[in-house]
């Protein structure tokens, strides 16, 4: 009867939680749904190849991004909830949502590392200005009797939008359409203005006594936001402290994703991910399916994207159609085989000169995808040079692909041997014949065979799917029936909103210090465990006991700062505790790049395998495109599949030690927290029993 009671008084307490409260969580739902949307697939989306969608950029690129992300996403706030106190909440939540949808539209549109490091900068300040206002508000509106619940309830039910976020970002992107899910996190920021401007009501300026507040200028602000942080001695220790924490928790979601794609396989898991109604498809990768090419349209398209690069080095792209080309492909393997194809010719070229892509069909109905290269181009050199890249040791010293630069012959070398490799690695798991011929006075020429000539698609008509065939190299399909990194991170997020209230209840019984390094000590065993092996349900199941953690330490963090702040700096003090965050999820991911770049990036090490193994010239390997790696050892090895080379590579060079390294941190934080409750206690700070 008492448990009931309790229940009981629990849920009373829920009920009479004021308007303003529900309000500040629906626009937190909102917020997180389009922000996690993103966070969900930008670790993907910024290292994978353009071939699948992606920017191709570095782990060590990426962390840099991600460091500059954190530290104005959580330093901002420090002075932000200042300017929220001073300015007002609901224009500050303004604010917010503006430069919010900047920084999404611009992800969408960015081209590189310097476009989504500013798009990235923009949403982390927008997320600043944001947070303050509304954990202010739950702040505000509640008191020490109901904190702890209110505090849970607001956990759990911002979960929501992270939860639906990685769900529709799985099933917006596919597999290559990353950038439609930037564009849709725009539109549901939009779409916040609504209750912000027409439900929410804004607080109650509150100010100590004898001080006029509306006086202070921005400055002002500023320097007294940090002179009352650093006036607290213990609260500077303890967020120091806490740091190392959230320095390893964060990488789960920074670095994970990436770890889950390159090296899980999620198979076993996902049937399960698939029955999920209405948007179980998209979990998982499916069968490309094929698509009638007409070349004639997509070539001059396609011809104008190889042309950027190549004009800085004087190469120029001609386009030739003869015919009608169209074929049942994959649109995109077919613009890599052209891409690949073109800078192969083009590295081999000396100085200035052209190359002709051309489309024509036969007269059997065979459609062809050649590339010419221009008269007094190195003849006898490309064929040798797709399997064996000691072919290329004397063209490296000639002049044709030879540079004034240091170094700039070994560059040119390797991507005309991993270009011209990947090119027939694509024509040949497409069923493609792929080779090289001399053609009369336009030297040699590289021709891919398509297929047949095909009448356009007829109204109703659909496309098929990929046809199943035994291959001995694989890119693109070693993915399909995988689940997608984001949807294995999301279980996460579905253990809080399933169990929150439980443990909230439970937690409330506990010293907040006391359930705050319980807290720690469960999340640091499922971080190690989740990256212990390349098994998916392990993996799921040890986020299940990483998300137990988090619901036992993260709320009653938040619920600490917010009982130890005055009542009229509240919004100010929840600024505070974004120092943790900024030190630990910088710090971390500063890191975190290189080390991943070292330790666990698959490319990297199956580099190294080819080096070692097979005595390819690391210069050339190098320099070389990535996608060529894997494809090369599971040939090499006599491999069926690649899933075989990614079980080579982790019994070869055990890339979970990352996890190893990161978790040590959160290790020593841990035993850091432990000391700080002892010290503080002894000291009378009377704030830590709570």
């Amino acid at each position: 009867m008492q448990e009931k009671n309790g229940l009981g008084a629990r849920l009373a307490m829920i009920a009479a939680l004021p308007f303003n409260f529900w309000i500040s969580n629906f626009m937190e739902i909102l917020e997180r749904l389009a922000f996690f949307s993103t966070r969900a697939i930008a670790p993907l989306y910024l290292v994978v190849g353009a071939y699948r969608g992606g920017l191709g950029l570095s782990y060590t690129e990426k962390s840099v991004i991600f460091t500059v992300w954190a530290l104005i996403q959580c330093l901002v706030p420090m002075v932000s909830g200042g300017y929220t106190e001073r300015y007002g909440y609901r224009k500050s939540l303004a604010v917010a949502f503006l430069i919010n949808i900047c920084g999404y539209s611009l992800m969408g549109l960015s081209s590189g590392f310097w476009s989504f490091f500013a798009a990235g900068s923009l949403v982390g300040l927008g997320t600043a200005v944001f947070k303050p206002p509304v954990q202010g508000t739950i702040a505000r509106t509640t008191n020490p009797s109901n904190s702890s619940v209110a505090w849970g309830v607001f956990y759990m039910v911002v979960n929501i939008g992270g939860f639906i976020a990685p769900i529709l970002a799985a099933s917006v992107r596919g597999d290559t359409h990353f950038r439609y899910v930037f564009f849709v996190a725009a539109f549901v920021t939009a779409l916040n203005f609504i209750p912000a401007f027409l439900l929410y009501q804004e607080p109650e300026k509150r100010e100590a006594p004898g001080e006029d507040g509306l006086s202070k200028g921005p400055l002002d602000v500023f320097l007294d936001s940090m002179g009352t942080m650093l006036n607290d001695a213990h609260l500077v220790v303890f967020l120091l402290i806490f740091s190392g924490f959230w320095f390893m928790f964060m990488q789960l979601f920074d670095t994970f994703p990436n770890f889950v794609d390159e090296w899980m396989n999620t198979k076993d898991v996902a049937p399960y991910f698939r029955a999920i109604p209405l948007v179980g498809k998209g979990t998982v990768y499916e069968a490309p399916k094929l698509e009638r090419v007409d070349l004639a349209k997509v070539l001059p398209d396609w011809g104008k994207d190889f042309q950027v690069p190549l004009k800085r080095k004087g190469v120029k792209v001609q386009m030739a159609v003869q015919g009608k080309p169209i074929v049942l492909a994959l649109k995109r393997d077919v613009k890599s085989l052209a891409k690949h194809m073109v800078k192969s010719a083009a590295a081999a070229l000396s100085g200035k000169g052209a190359v002709r892509l051309s489309a024509s069909v036969g007269k059997a109905g065979d459609v062809f995808l050649s590339v010419s290269l221009p008269p007094g181009a190195p003849q006898g050199k490309l064929l040798p040079s797709i399997l064996d890249p000691k072919a290329l040791e004397g063209l490296e010293k000639t002049e044709a692909v030879g540079g004034k630069k240091k170094g700039e012959a070994e560059i040119k070398a390797a991507t005309l041997w991993s270009s011209l490799y990947l090119a027939r690695v694509i024509a040949l798991e497409n069923g493609f014949p792929f080779g090289v011929k001399a053609a009369g006075e336009q030297g040699e020429v590289l021709s891919a065979g398509l297929g047949k000539a095909l009448a356009p698609l007829k109204k109703g008509e659909k496309a098929g799917s990929m046809p199943a065939r035994v291959r001995k190299v694989h890119l693109r399909e070693d993915r399909v029936g995988q689940t997608k990194a984001e949807m294995i991170m999301n279980i996460d997020t579905f253990s809080i909103i399933v169990f929150m209230i439980p443990i909230a209840a439970f937690t409330g019984l506990l010293p907040p210090m006391a359930a705050l390094i319980l807290g720690m000590i469960i999340s640091l065993v499922g971080f190690m465990g989740a990256g212990f092996s390349p098994n998916g349900s392990l993996a799921c199941l040890m986020i299940f006991v990483f998300s137990v953690g988090e619901m036992t330490c993260s709320p009653k963090f938040s619920e600490f700062i917010g009982l130890i702040a005055p009542p009229d700096k509240k919004a100010l003090y929840m600024g505070y505790s974004n120092m943790p965050f900024a030190i630990g999820w910088a710090g971390g991911n500063l890191l975190a790049g290189p080390l991943f770049d070292a330790l666990s990036k698959k490319a990297s090490l199956a580099r190294e395998y080819l080096a070692a193994q097979f005595h390819f010239p690391r210069g050339l390997l190098e320099h070389a495109d990535p996608q060529a790696m894997l494809p090369l050892i599971t040939e090499k090895k006599g491999f069926s599949h690649s899933d075989q080379v990614t079980r080579l590579l982790w019994d070869t060079y055990d890339p979970q030690k990352f996890w190893i390294y990161m978790g040590a941190v959160g290790l020593v934080s841990i035993l850091g927290i432990v000391w700080f409750y002892f010290h503080a206690r002894k000291s009378g700070w009377g704030e830590v029993e709570g």
